[in-house]
């Protein structure tokens, strides 16, 4: 059995064999400022997940020769720390041509395949050039997490994982851009990406809560990044069905009312599907980290919930989760990987698990 992940910081148990999926956008040129201000919650919160508090340094640098020749001072607070990037990560490794059929980006000598989906896997990528300067190119589609369906018009920016985990309503824009008309971004970084743990996507829209999806990891160093991003399924939920699932998650008493709203108090939203993008049934997720409060609930397809497993709709809402929280995997009782979801005040996290 394979497990491939939407959530940035997954790690795979012996028993199973995992391998990253991807997501990301098109640059409209706006303002760093009007995005963030753009990417505002919808709701207001005074519950705060963690005490630390993020900076204003800059996450990106726009100067390549500075990129990639002298060092970039950063503070680790912000989720970047200091260090120097080096040649494009990925570059040369992948033989095929631009121009050419691929299904990662490591099938491709410029290391960017321009994916728009990761289950099903988009058919018609192919490679795409480098980006100049080492910057990172993200494409993709915003899904809405309970239909799986395109949402066009969304704000999307991508930023440093520590920052949408802390402040989200005020993460630094790495790139922005808004879906277009089939739910697509494809936009390239402002400059080559450095941040420790990961980028995530923050996405807004009339009638949908501020939501964050993992987009992609650093390597070896944990501060550089590869010019594609991994992760091409990215998700929003709907301000309603946030709304819906609360009040009807607040009547259970082992839920702490603290905990509630989702969103408003922090949360995550994970989607357990197959290679072509169906909901799984019987995925259990077990918190692997000791004296975690989080609570999990599967929803059911006439909306109530089950603390049992995912039903046909395949989805699972973590309530309280610690920052992050790691989760055991199994389906039927058969152990298939860890995932680690990520909380912050005013934002729902949200991402999908794809098991062949």
């Amino acid at each position: 059995m394979h497990c491939r992940y939407g959530l940035v910081g997954l790690a795979c148990l012996a028993s199973a064999s995992c391998t990253p999926i991807e997501q990301g956008g098109d640059s409209d040129g706006s303002d760093s400022s009007d995005s963030v201000t753009t990417a505002s919650p919808t709701t207001t919160s005074t519950t705060t997940t963690t005490s630390t508090t993020t900076t204003t340094s800059t996450t990106t640098t726009s100067d390549p020769t500075t990129a990639t020749e002298t060092a970039t001072e950063t503070d680790s607070l912000d989720g970047t720390e200091t260090g120097s990037l080096p040649d494009c990560i990925g570059v040369g490794v992948g033989v095929a041509a631009i121009g050419d059929s691929c299904t990662a980006n490591d099938d491709c000598a410029s290391a960017v395949c321009a994916l728009f989906s990761d289950a099903p896997l988009d058919p018609n990528a192919v490679c795409e050039p480098t980006p100049a300067d080492c910057s990172t190119r993200i494409t993709g589609t915003v899904l809405d997490i309970t239909t799986q369906q395109p949402v066009p018009g969304v704000d999307f920016i991508a930023a440093a994982f520590l920052q949408v985990a802390t402040n989200p309503s005020a993460a630094l824009p790495m790139a922005t851009t808004q879906s277009d008309g089939q739910g697509r971004i494809d936009v390239v970084s402002d400059g080559p990406l450095q941040a420790i743990l990961g980028v995530a996507s923050l996405t807004a829209a009339p009638g949908f809560t501020l939501t964050s999806t993992g987009l992609t990891t650093p390597r070896d160093d944990n501060v550089s990044y590869p010019v594609g991003t991994e992760i091409h399924d990215i998700w929003i939920l709907a301000e309603s069905t946030r709304l819906s699932w609360s009040q009807t998650l607040g009547s259970d008493p082992a839920i702490d009312p603290d905990d509630l709203p989702l969103g408003d108090a922090g949360g995550a939203v994970v989607l357990a599907r197959d290679a072509s993008g169906s909901p799984l049934s019987n995925v259990v997720l077990t918190s692997t980290d000791i004296g975690s409060p989080a609570v999990l609930r599967y929803l059911d397809p006439n909306g109530s919930f089950n603390s049992t497993a995912t039903t046909s709709v395949g989805l699972v809402v973590v309530i309280g989760p610690q920052v992050p929280n790691d989760f055991e995997m199994t389906v039927d009782g058969v152990p298939i990987g860890n995932i680690s979801v990520l909380s912050a005040s005013d934002s729902v996290f949200a991402a999908a698990v794809t098991i062949d």
